[in-house]
């Protein structure tokens, strides 16, 4: 049984809050990469309710929850589509417990480990586009926070961004690195570390908030910043 502390979750959301008030953000547009069912949609409408969301989620079956929920919210944008560093389509495993889906299959291991079989998957195709490529077609120029919870891809997201980065037109991204084998080629922490000083992007705050059942960590949440953001909070 793995031990999760929904309370960190909690905090490192207030925690974007406080970055967007110190960057004097006071209508933030924010990307949710990976909606599942909305749940980030209704924690970023807690902390701002002028926020402008842009939801992106290829999988059939939570798409039509997250329709069903955000569909009439006119400060909601939703998109039955995956962010990959390619666009076209793409393989896609819809697991059974659906907020564990992928662009990347679920280890063999940890679908026999797995009691109540929620790493079982069907293998599908969906939609993709680059990060890039979207901004272009709807015209975004700044995107106040990405936030990325893709099941071990959230590099494949981040390497579709290379143009936004490079400009650092993105000034927050939140994202969940996943440390634990879950899926076959999951992104590593050395391998996003090394992305992300390349584009002038700092880790400003790490939480971890999963662990296996032996304490080992499994996942965490982290708050990368722009060179920009990162400089002007830290001249407060």
């Amino acid at each position: 049984m793995t031990r999760y502390y929904a309370e960190r979750e909690f905090e490192i959301f207030n925690k974007q809050a406080e970055i967007l008030s110190s960057l004097a953000i006071y209508n933030p547009i924010v990307f949710d990469v990976g909606a599942n069912e909305g749940q980030s949609i209704e924690k970023y409408h807690q902390l701002c309710t002028s926020a402008t969301i842009y939801s992106f989620e290829p999988n059939p079956l939570a798409w039509d929850k997250l329709q069903e929920s955000y569909g009439h919210n006119s400060k909601v944008k939703l998109f039955k589509k995956g962010l990959n560093e390619q666009s076209g389509l793409c393989s896609f495993f819809v697991t059974r417990e659906l907020s564990a889906s992928s662009l990347f299959q679920p280890e063999v291991k940890l679908q026999r480990l797995s009691k109540d079989r929620k790493y079982d998957f069907e293998e599908i195709k969906v939609d993709c586009i680059t990060l890039d490529k979207f901004s272009i077609m709807f015209g975004i120029d700044q995107i106040d926070i990405l936030k990325i919870d893709v099941q071990g891809a959230e590099l494949n997201v981040l390497k579709g961004a290379c143009n936004l980065l490079s400009r650092g037109s993105i000034s927050v991204i939140f994202l969940e690195i996943t440390f634990a084998e879950t899926y076959v080629n999951q992104m590593q922490l050395i391998d996003l570390l090394s992305f992300i000083e390349q584009h002038n992007y700092k880790i400003w705050d790490l939480a971890p908030f999963v662990y296996t059942r032996t304490g080992r960590l499994w996942a965490a949440n982290a708050i990368i910043l722009s060179r920009d953001a990162y400089n002007k909070i830290e001249s407060t």
